[in-house]
């Protein structure tokens, strides 16, 4: 029941991750949204992390990797790049 709760997260907007790659997790945000999601090193692409979030909320999604897995993200021309804290 909960990986069908998960599978099916996507029809209310949500996008749901149990221990994904940051490059999986990025795609994902990057199909629902104009403004784009970018991994600057690929270290920090293979990293996995997990959580639910609104489909719709890629701002959300990048503080809650600034503010608990040291991720640094800079506003680039419709862009966000995103690479690992010094």
């Amino acid at each position: 029941p909960v990986e069908i709760e998960r599978t099916l997260a996507w029809r209310e907007s949500r996008l749901e991750f149990v221990s994904a790659p940051l490059s999986t997790m990025v795609e994902e945000f990057n199909r629902y949204n104009r403004s784009q999601l970018v991994i600057a090193d690929p270290r920090l692409a293979a990293q996995h992390f997990g959580g639910n979030f609104v489909a719709n909320d890629p701002a959300g999604f990048v503080r809650v990797l600034e503010t608990n897995f040291g991720v640094v993200a800079e506003q680039r021309e419709g862009q966000t790049l995103l690479r690992p804290a010094p």
